[in-house]
């Protein structure tokens, strides 16, 4: 918190002395734990199906392939994701089917899950088709000790998904 604070701050006086104009670098300085990044960088995806209009500009942003993404792999997406919805009244229905008679047959639930499985594989092919910008303004270094301190793991560059804890996932060093 108090690193944005600072940040604000030095920004808001950068404005009002007139230094709009003039280059400004900022280095943020964060550690701990909680700074490593383990959220997957697949997630993004999502912001191209969100129906919220705020994540629509943030896909514009992050979205290196925006414009294919948007005509071809957006649509395909939300075709899969209702497939996978239309199976879940009857995974739900099978489920307590299952639960009210002992030993009650399995095949017609274990042939839903597998279903959805299949559109899962399918959906995440598709995901994996996304391609994601990279901060050529925005760079990171960064340094610490992973697997309970058994290796030494550095990282200097642009930022970019892989930034993370490990090549597929991201965390606030992205944001930044």
């Amino acid at each position: 918190m108090r690193i944005a604070v600072a940040v604000g701050l030095t920004l808001a006086q950068a404005t009002a002395a007139g230094a709009v104009d003039k280059k400004l670098r900022v280095l943020i300085l964060s550690g701990q734990s909680n700074m490593v990044g383990h959220s997957a960088s697949r997630l993004l995806a999502n912001l191209l199906v969100s129906p919220r209009a705020e994540d629509a500009e943030l896909a514009k942003m992050l979205v290196a392939n925006y414009d294919e993404a948007a005509k071809a792999i957006k649509p395909a997406m939300e075709e899969v994701q209702k497939r996978i919805d239309a199976l879940a009244d009857p995974v739900a229905k099978a489920r307590k089917e299952l639960n009210e008679v002992a030993g009650a047959e399995t095949k017609a639930y274990d042939d839903l899950i597998k279903q959805i499985e299949t559109l899962s594989v399918e959906k995440g092919a598709l995901i994996d088709r996304i391609q994601y910008q990279t901060g050529d303004k925005v760079h990171i270094a960064a340094f610490g000790e992973i697997e309970g301190a058994k290796r030494q793991t550095g990282i200097v560059g642009p930022i970019a998904t892989g930034c993370g804890a490990d090549s597929g996932s991201i965390g606030p060093e992205y944001g930044f």
